[in-house]
């Protein structure tokens, strides 16, 4: 899903969200509003009025804070327009409404399109890092994946489980993806001296054995690397 803000893309983004509000259910007054709005942001595009536009959707997302489509247009709205701070600020709070909505392949995206521009983008939500992570790693995104849960011990020092579950995915990526053998080791190590009583610290140690066993057993056998 291209997140560029194409006129095609605007007007699909448009129709979906008017076609949402009129075919679902019976509209109220408030829906009105917005669809007046709706036109009111086309004729601001259409001017080239960006500050005008941005703040017609924002006042949308206020009544309809759930709008992929509204979310998304906002978010490109803020790419091409350059609105970095402002992307940042919308990217914490819409990346944990589509890991909600299980759209994770569009969170992936809209993440790493808002990283590249301001790194300070990361989600409010710290249940959302370990599904996004896994989700950034699939699309071979792994080094972005590790900046993402860099420091989350830091950030949410409170939700210890959390922060077990995702080093011990930081010490996978590590040792699998980018076959940093030691790094891996350190990240578990870590893992077990900061959080002993964790399930993720028994899952540590056994990674850890696993990974040692499998070191040997090559140095024993070097044959066996080329085979």
């Amino acid at each position: 899903m291209s997140l560029h803000l194409t006129k095609k893309t605007k007007i699909t983004l448009l129709h979906k969200f008017i076609h949402d509000k009129v075919v679902s259910k019976k509209k109220t007054p408030m829906e009105d509003k917005e669809l007046v709005l709706m036109r009111k942001f086309d004729d601001y595009i259409s001017q080239g009025k960006i500050n005008e536009g941005i703040l017609t959707i924002k006042e949308i997302l206020r009544t309809s804070p759930n709008s992929i489509p509204m979310n998304i247009l906002l978010h490109s709205l803020l790419v091409q327009s350059e609105r970095w701070s402002m992307l940042a600020q919308h990217t914490k709070i819409f990346l944990p409404l589509l890991m909600k909505l299980e759209q994770y392949d569009v969170a992936a995206e809209v993440y790493l399109v808002a990283y590249r521009l301001n790194k300070n983008c990361k989600p409010n939500d710290p249940e959302c890092y370990h599904r996004l992570a896994n989700e950034l790693r699939k699309n071979n995104h792994s080094k972005t994946a590790i900046s993402l849960l860099k420091d989350f011990h830091k950030k949410f020092a409170q939700h210890s489980s959390e922060v077990a579950k995702n080093y011990l995915l930081v010490a996978k990526i590590y040792a699998e993806d980018l076959k940093d053998d030691e790094r891996a080791k350190r990240v578990l190590c870590f893992i077990n001296r900061e959080w002993p009583s964790s399930q993720w610290s028994k899952k540590a140690k056994t990674y850890y054995r696993v990974m040692t066993e499998n070191i040997h057993s090559q140095l024993l056998n070097p044959i066996s690397r080329f085979v």
